[in-house]
């Protein structure tokens, strides 16, 4: 027997009104349980790095930096304590988040290693990647929206009665709204790039965190630090720069600075006062902390060989910057191998 045509008409606006609901819940589901199907490759390099965190052994020298950290600093020829933790596009405000992790009991690291290219002082936090990844608490999230707002930085929209848009948008990301994931669900048909994320998650598991970004064997391009021409560090990043530095001196573990190479074009072409500018900044922060070091040059250049990229070493160019900041780090005390 046929319905009537008014209850056809029922049950067809009853399915229009349950299957968006039905595909946003196997949206979300998906999102939760399965992100290493249809991320990019960006997400299973910073998972690598927070596990690497949550396991590390005690005694351990950590790096916590950016891209060129990842690219130029070798657990393998540094030492077997070395544990690379810097993130691709990471800044200081990672790196806190980061800094809190390892300086959980069980797991206190015997010194660490800081290095951020001029520009990751300079650019407001994005929040893009450790948010959309997952990696990052709601704590932790709405405590980078409460001093954004402190210090004006506009990451998080224009401000509004109780700063409620932000704060929805925060419980969101935190949540995985599936709305943020559009493009690299599309991108990632669901399910294409879970191979080669697990390949990259376990190949940075094994390196101790190592990666490289640029397999060219010279790069004579600009770096886009390059196009600087003063350094003004953001008030955002700095607060979180000096968070991370207060962190491991209220615990007496000592912090050394370490700037990644540049190419010699790259440093040529950029003004006389930048070097002194930042150099300034670093050294302002050594005064302050006794446990805090700046080893090397502020703003140091390689030949154009040395690089995979404009911004990256390739692998021999790291392979020499290691041996040159094992040097480093020897003449200063610390000590590279596990205790056993």
């Amino acid at each position: 027997m046929i319905p009537p045509p008014q209850q056809q008409m029922r049950r067809y606006l009853l399915w229009l009104l349950v299957i968006p609901f039905i595909l946003l819940a196997a949206a979300w589901f998906w999102c939760w349980v399965r992100p290493m199907a249809f991320m990019r490759r960006e997400y299973p390099m910073w998972r690598a790095k927070f596990d690497l965190a949550k396991t590390l052994a005690p005694g351990s020298v950590v790096i916590l930096g950016d891209s060129q950290a990842v690219a130029g600093m070798i657990p393998e020829k540094l030492g077997d304590a070395v544990v690379n933790l810097a993130l691709g596009g990471g800044t200081p405000i990672e790196a806190a988040a980061l800094s809190r992790i390892v300086l959980e009991p069980g797991h206190t690291p015997r010194a660490v290693i800081l290095s951020f290219s001029p520009l990751r002082f300079m650019e407001n936090a994005y929040l893009n990647q450790g948010v959309n990844y997952g990696l990052f608490d709601l704590a932790t999230v709405d405590g980078v929206r409460a001093r954004s707002r402190k210090f004006h930085s506009i990451e998080f929209g224009p401000e509004t009665a109780c700063d409620l848009d932000a704060r929805l948008k925060v419980v969101l990301y935190c949540a995985r709204f599936p709305s943020f994931y559009y493009s690299s669900l599309r991108d990632g048909r669901l399910w294409t790039r879970e191979a080669d994320n697990l390949d990259i998650y376990h190949r940075m598991i094994k390196s101790h965190g190592y990666f490289t970004f640029g397999n060219r064997p010279g790069s004579r391009e600009l770096s886009r630090d390059s196009q600087l021409k003063t350094f003004s560090p953001s008030p955002l990043i700095d607060s979180y720069f000096a968070e991370i530095i207060t962190l491991f001196a209220e615990r007496g573990i000592p912090v050394f600075f370490i700037s990644c190479p540049l190419t010699e074009q790259s440093i040529a072409v950029m003004p006389a006062a930048f070097k002194a500018e930042r150099e300034a900044y670093l050294r302002q922060y050594e005064a302050r902390y006794p446990s805090f070091h700046v080893l090397g040059d502020a703003m140091p250049g390689r030949p154009w060989t040395d690089f995979g990229d404009p911004d990256h070493f390739n692998i021999e160019g790291a392979q020499r910057f290691s041996d040159e900041i094992a040097k480093l780090l020897q003449a200063a005390g610390v000590s590279l191998t596990s205790e056993r």
